[in-house]
């Protein structure tokens, strides 16, 4: 493996950006060219959360590119606090249908768009959402975004900007997950739950970053997406 050809990963990825906390990073554009002409994303935050590409999701020059039909990335098992994590994944895209960018399993969706904006779903017997954005965020331009859930509240913020606060709590404190995606949801879903587009550089945190930490990733990355 020669993803990082003798340099700190997080130094040379995440320059100026939170590791503190770091469960995950697949950042693709800080792998090798060697590396991405095979099917296996390498997490950099040191805890070998690798995932492996399925059905077709392909590297490109910025990112993963997903059909929308059945591409996803498979990770490998992850254990997640619902009152105390973050995530965040820079995406574009042209569609405005119920698509997942992260799911840790069949219910809990922690980055989806659903109706033109970007969604948090946590669920016990229902769901807890809260949307962001409108149907601008289907221009095929690059976005971060970023779900924050604590003991009093789950968040979306779209590049730094939050979108109105859930404070309902009632959802799982714990998931032990056994099929986390990146671009579908968990084990079951059909094509409508695929994502169509490109993500890249998915971090997940086991603390709810505040708002100038969320500040400081977006800025310490976006010259990367062109924003």
């Amino acid at each position: 493996m020669s993803i990082f050809a003798g340099k700190d990963p997080i130094w040379t990825a995440r320059r100026g950006s939170v590791s503190a906390g770091l469960v995950g990073h697949w950042d693709s554009m800080a792998m090798s060219a060697a590396d991405r002409m095979g099917n296996i994303l390498y997490d950099i935050s040191g805890n070998n959360n690798h995932g492996t590409l399925i059905n077709g999701a392909s590297f490109e020059n910025r990112g993963i590119r997903f059909d929308g039909i059945d591409d996803f990335v498979s990770l490998s098992a992850l254990t997640v606090s619902l009152n105390s994590f973050t995530v965040s994944a820079w995406f574009r895209t042209t569609s405005s249908g119920d698509e997942k960018i992260f799911s840790l399993d069949n219910i809990n969706h922690l980055i989806q768009i659903a109706g033109g904006q970007i969604r948090i779903c946590t669920g016990v017997s229902g769901e807890n959402q809260c949307g962001a954005g409108g149907s601008s965020i289907t221009d095929n331009v690059w976005r971060l975004a970023t779900t924050v859930g604590d003991t009093t509240s789950i968040r979306v913020y779209v590049n730094n900007t939050v979108t109105p606060i859930i404070t309902n709590t009632a959802r799982n404190n714990v998931v032990n997950s056994v099929s986390p995606r990146i671009g579908r949801v968990g084990t079951t879903g059909g094509s409508t739950y695929c994502f169509n587009g490109s993500i890249e550089q998915v971090s997940l945190y086991n603390r709810p970053l505040s708002v100038s930490e969320i500040a400081r990733n977006f800025n310490a990355t976006r010259a990367r997406f062109g924003v």
